[in-house]
């Protein structure tokens, strides 16, 4: 009952997202579809999704979001969500783009987080995310040539991952202590459907390469009171589609879509005990997760825009089940 509830729950998040993108199409369109007005329309882009274009050397942005997350169970190895106490977290996202010229850019994206669980809470800095862009293709309109840049991709491990304290209800893990490094294959492409409406899809397919681990006591991984040794994370495969829509020239609505699936790893050392006394477990298991993320763009200048969103899980594989909402605020200098 409790999962009929919560699924319940995010239908409803997602019906009024709709109502309201749909109010604020219609309101403008009955304006006027083809208003005036002072720039062209651009879109701000999905939040998850890697850029597949370079930034104006002249133009760095600054993407801000903040969001709240409720962590309500656990998919399990036979696919089916595990109910657990609720974790939620309240979750900042700084996304800094800069591009050095019109082939190589940069991204940085750091995060905190604000996690309670029942009486316990914690106040974390998670894992970093640095992105090196190097522009291939720049889209020919009128054709299906696209944008196509290849991004190389390290995460740095700056959040927690270990000595987690057991009475905290992990809301002290923000991190998994690994550096991993690969590359994301990014592209995008812009339909003109009409005179007032195109289409923007992006895709882009990633494989990672974790480092090991050295963990102690309570960790990412599992663990327990005398835990130590070394975890080797098994690779990844990411992959992320969105496309956007403008209802006219200041709504848009836009989705993203990720998949991503870990191969098993393995943990070598001492796994310790439990505060059971049972013997504790330490694994990196073969994980798959499916994400999706509805949301509504609006642009109130040529430099500023807004993104309104929900993000969930649909299904997954030793992975967590959540449901979030965010907003973030896109400014290009």
């Amino acid at each position: 009952m409790a999962l009929l509830n919560r699924f319940k729950q995010k239908l409803f998040i997602i019906f009024i997202l709709g109502n309201i993108s749909l109010f604020c199409g219609q309101t403008s369109f009955q304006k006027n579809l083809s208003e005036a007005t002072t720039f062209d329309q651009w879109f701000t882009g999905p939040l998850f999704t890697p850029m597949a274009i370079t930034p104006a050397s002249s133009h760095p942005a600054l993407e801000v979001t903040v969001g709240v997350k409720n962590q309500y169970g656990f998919y399990d190895s036979d696919w089916s969500i595990k109910n657990e106490t609720d974790l939620w977290s309240i979750y900042n996202y700084l996304d800094l783009q800069l591009g050095f010229n019109s082939v190589l850019g940069m991204e940085f994206i750091g995060s905190w987080t604000n996690n309670f669980s029942g009486s316990a809470s914690s106040t974390r800095i998670q894992d970093t995310t640095v992105r090196l862009g190097f522009q291939v293709l720049n889209e020919v309109p009128g054709t299906w040539v696209p944008d196509f840049r290849i991004i190389l991709q390290e995460v740095f491990p700056t959040g927690q991952h270990q000595k987690l304290n057991p009475k905290k209800n992990e809301t002290d893990l923000t991190g998994l202590g690994s550096f991993q490094t690969g590359l994301y294959l990014a592209f995008q492409k812009l339909f003109k459907l009409n005179e007032y409406h195109s289409f923007q899809m992006r895709f882009s397919a990633g494989y990672f390469v974790p480092a090991p681990v050295h963990v102690k006591s309570f960790n990412a991984y599992g663990g327990g009171f005398g835990t130590r040794g070394k975890i080797y994370p098994g690779n990844y495969i990411s992959i992320y589609s969105s496309g956007e829509y403008n209802l006219n020239s200041r709504w848009a609505i836009a989705y993203d879509a990720n998949f991503q699936y870990n191969f098993k790893g393995r943990f070598s050392g001492k796994p310790g005990r439990t505060t059971t006394g049972e013997k504790a477990s330490v694994e990196a298991l073969e994980m798959v997760q499916f994400t999706l993320a509805p949301e509504i763009e609006h642009t109130f200048t040529e430099n500023t825009g807004m993104l309104l969103g929900v993000w969930f899980s649909v299904f997954g594989k030793n992975a967590p089940a959540f449901a979030s909402a965010f907003f973030a605020i896109l400014h290009v200098f």
